[in-house]
């Protein structure tokens, strides 16, 4: 129950942010879509950054279940694409507010996390080439890349998904090849 009045609350974020600029939705603006109280608000949340946080978390655990689920590298590429292209707007919005550096640490964050697992499968079968410090750089390395690579994309051109799954891919297929040498 405790749950699913976080997803109303988050929900109700989204749609606000379509209508809207995220710096000008206020506790009051969720309160009022949802038709609850600002207490009950507040005790599932301590602000409107929590709230996104919930949000994407949701959208990460949503994701990360469908990669699992996923037969191939290339699958799991093109469900991360999907699902960029799926929150797109959200993410621009995030992008041109003052939540701007929030955005990118999490973004950031999870796209550590997605590699970490891959270089993890990459050793179990195969030993790697790459002491731990060199490795943990070059993941934060490629992160960060991914991170710009989704958050910038379509900024000067008309996003195109199959162009941004190539992309992705190479980049990992590169970081691939990094950790096998």
């Amino acid at each position: 129950m405790r749950n699913q009045m976080k997803d109303t609350i988050s929900d109700a974020f989204l749609v606000l942010s379509q209508r809207k600029s995220i710096d000008k939705i206020t506790v009051k603006d969720i309160v009022e879509y949802c038709g609850i109280s600002r207490q009950s608000f507040y005790y599932h949340f301590q602000d409107i950054q929590e709230v996104i946080r919930w949000y994407l978390q949701r959208i990460e655990s949503d994701t990360s279940t469908r990669c699992q689920r996923a037969d191939t590298f290339e699958d799991e590429i093109r469900i991360l694409v999907e699902v960029f292209f799926a929150n797109k707007k959200l993410l621009e919005r995030l992008r041109d507010s003052q939540k701007r550096d929030f955005i990118e640490q999490y973004v950031t964050n999870v796209m550590q996390t997605y590699l970490r697992k891959v270089a993890r499968g990459i050793a179990a079968s195969k030993p790697l080439n790459i002491r731990g410090k060199e490795a943990d750089t070059l993941i934060r390395c490629f992160a960060f890349g991914l991170t710009g690579i989704l958050i910038t994309h379509g900024q000067t051109s008309a996003p195109d998904a199959n162009d941004l799954q190539s992309q992705i891919l190479t980049v990992f297929r590169c970081f691939v090849s990094k950790l096998n040498r």
